[in-house]
């Protein structure tokens, strides 16, 4: 497996403009794009699931990663991670699931980006957070579980150009 890889994630609650700047910045650098295993684990169930199905939602991203990692030339940009499963498994559940806890650790991004919840919410017959105020919430969780793991990190938030201004110059000197 190549090592000189930089797993680049893009991560936050559900309607930031993830999977839209996540998809610009593989495009910018012509490099990976791991699109976020959840969605099309969902779309095949009608959007239903249970809480044991989020270790099979974590292993799926991971072994998305993984084969992208495969065809990576400098980075891989990652529209989503484990961080994700994890908040959600809280948010939803109450509680934390140590197994996708532990593959969390186990496969931390080289740099991540929280997306703010600034931008108007579209909906989207996946997404289960539907006002501003449990968008606010998720972001603040989302804010302590990078600090508590220690990765680095910058906040994106505003616009387009904004946000693609506020992805290039942590990409450019990684």
């Amino acid at each position: 497996m190549k090592k000189n890889i930089k797993k680049i994630v893009f991560t936050g609650p559900e309607s930031s403009g993830k999977t839209t700047l996540s998809k610009w910045a593989a495009e910018q650098f012509s490099d990976v794009w791991v699109a976020e295993f959840s969605r099309e684990f969902l779309e095949k169930r009608d959007g239903k699931y249970e809480e044991i199905d989020l270790e099979k939602i974590a292993a799926g991203q991971l072994y998305l990663e993984k084969t992208g990692r495969r065809n990576a030339k400098k980075f891989l940009f990652c529209d989503t991670d484990l961080t994700v499963i994890h908040i959600w498994q809280m948010h939803k559940f109450g509680r934390p699931n140590p197994k996708v806890f532990n593959l969390l650790t186990q496969n931390l991004g080289d740099f991540y980006f929280l997306m703010t919840p600034d931008l108007d919410w579209e909906f989207d017959s996946l997404r289960e957070a539907f006002d501003q105020a449990e968008r606010d919430v998720l972001f603040q969780k989302y804010l302590k579980l990078l600090g508590e793991l220690g990765v680095p990190f910058a906040v994106v938030s505003g616009e387009k150009e904004a946000r693609e201004r506020a992805v290039l110059q942590p990409i450019l000197y990684k």
